[in-house]
């Protein structure tokens, strides 16, 4: 208990530079704290998106073709549709068509949204695009020249409702007329991430988007009473090898793995820093302590020569670190949050688009925080501390000694 109480005097005696080297811990917990909150609360914003992209549909059937390069899309036959629907417990069936490279230009010629642009086909499977009935009342597109497009694409660039503009996709560049505005997952707030999301009727999209190639998936509906897994598995028989069948639940799998490849590379980079600040802290906290010993080593012998062991005098030593890494520890984890929401408005700002959000804070990132701030800032402290043990008693009567 004596060595508790000298350990706090110690700290208070010398706080103005023991709350400088706390700063440098509590930068490096902030960051830490903040890159883990804006991860998990972006990774739990994206689960449920992923299961409101997925939507209502029990199995989709598209191309077994893999997705990258400049490939329009896996493309299937539209008579698919009307085959699949003689299939045994299969209640709706919807062909749909998705590519990218769909781009708006607005009056200013500019293209409209930074970033990924697709265009797709308006439709009951796409039931997570929701036409708004706000500011932007509108309806979904129908004909050959129209279209719509989503919510922040559209407030960003100033579309209006009923203008005329021009269009491109694979199938060329059209006059179309904007008819309605969508939000994306939510029909209170757009949660599209970046870029624009621009919907037409099939008809349309098939011919616009993919150049009249076909459609690129088939949405399925089946009965309550009926087993998804047997459905599936007549499916499979009819449509071949070449083409996959897949469920909900799969679909929103995939893309939760999507969404969890980016925020990975997006947390690891941030981590990083975060590391970089601990450890330049873990240096700064060193030559604090060393610094301290070193003015204190008449303190210390003053100490061993009223009895202190070298041990005991090594614990104070570590107690005040450990009293510093608490401390510091509970200001970082503060200090996390407004980290988050510092780093969520800057990349707002750059047109990261970041959907909003609870900032979570779960126990994992507590315990991390703690073991990273306590650790760094006593294991810092060790060889100082144990410098400190070995200064003798007859440090107290010498002049000479730093």
């Amino acid at each position: 208990m004596a060595l508790f109480r000298l350990t706090l005097k110690n700290i208070r005696a010398r706080w103005i530079r023991y709350a400088l080297t706390g700063l440098a811990v509590v930068l490096g917990v902030g960051f830490v704290v903040g890159t883990f909150i804006i991860t998990d609360g972006l990774r739990s914003t994206f689960d449920d998106l992923a299961a409101d992209i997925a939507g209502d549909i029990d199995l989709l059937v598209r191309s077994d073709q893999e997705f990258g390069g400049d490939a329009i899309a896996a493309i299937l036959d539209p008579g698919i549709a009307d085959e699949l629907a003689e299939i045994d417990g299969v209640t709706t069936v919807e062909g749909g068509v998705f590519g990218p490279g769909v781009k708006v230009v607005d009056a200013g010629g500019e293209s409209v949204g930074e970033g990924f642009t697709a265009g797709f086909s308006f439709g009951p499977a796409s039931s997570t695009f929701l036409v708004t009935d706000g500011a932007f009342a509108g309806r979904e597109p129908t004909g050959p020249d129209e279209f719509a497009i989503n919510t922040t694409a559209a407030e960003d660039a100033d579309l209006v409702i009923g203008e005329i503009y021009s269009v491109s996709a694979v199938g060329g560049v059209r006059d179309m007329t904007l008819v309605g505005v969508f939000n994306w997952a939510d029909p209170e707030d757009d949660q599209t991430i970046a870029g624009s999301l621009v919907a037409f009727d099939l008809d349309t999209a098939i011919d616009f988007v993919v150049d009249g190639a076909g459609i690129t998936q088939v949405a399925l509906g089946v009965d309550d009473d009926t087993d998804v897994t047997l459905v599936a598995d007549a499916v499979r028989a009819a449509v071949g090898d070449d083409i996959e069948v897949v469920s909900n639940e799969t679909v929103q799998a995939e893309t939760e793995d999507d969404f969890g490849e980016f925020i990975d590379i997006f947390g690891n980079i941030l981590l990083g820093f975060a590391i970089v600040t601990l450890i330049v802290s873990a240096f700064i906290i060193y030559n604090t302590f060393a610094i301290v010993i070193s003015q204190r080593v008449r303190e210390l012998g003053l100490l061993r020569s009223l009895g202190a062991s070298g041990r005991q005098i090594t614990l104070t030593i570590l107690g005040e670190s450990v009293v510093v890494g608490i401390a510091a520890t509970v200001l970082g984890i503060g200090a996390g949050l407004g980290v988050a929401a510092i780093l969520r408005a800057i990349l707002d700002a750059l047109g990261g688009g970041f959907p909003g959000g609870p900032l979570p804070i779960t126990t994992r990132t507590v315990v991390v925080a703690a073991i990273m701030g306590i650790g760094v800032t006593v294991g810092s402290s060790i060889i100082p501390a144990l410098r400190a043990r070995r200064v003798s008693p007859l440090a107290a009567l010498r002049d000479d000694v730093r």
